[in-house]
């Protein structure tokens, strides 16, 4: 079982190897398994998989590669998200900027 984004490979992979074990691997080993956006919503998705399955007992979360993970990827991957909380924002913003003031 995957999990993940078809056009960048499988961003966490998922397996149980036991009876009662889920095991979510990050897999972007290139970048030592830095979070991205796409990857953070990969690993809340199957984490939440497994929190829904009653067969799941455990859930053992590693990274694929020499280390767990780096941290938050700051180079890249982020672009969608600072986009839309920008265009929340604005229109958070025009939202204020149309309403009646007191002297209307």
């Amino acid at each position: 079982m995957t999990a993940g984004n078809g056009s960048t490979g499988s961003l966490v992979l998922v397996d149980d190897p036991a009876e009662g074990v889920r095991r979510i691997t990050l897999n972007r080993p290139e970048k030592r398994n830095a979070l991205n956006n796409p990857l953070r919503g990969a690993l809340l998705a199957a984490l939440r998989d497994g929190d829904t399955d009653d067969a799941v007992r455990v859930i053992v979360v590693r990274g694929a590669g020499t280390c767990f993970s780096a941290g938050y990827d700051l180079g890249g991957g982020n672009e969608g998200a600072a986009a839309r909380r920008e265009q929340r924002e604005a229109e958070r913003l025009s939202g204020y900027m149309s309403r009646p003031g007191p002297f209307d």
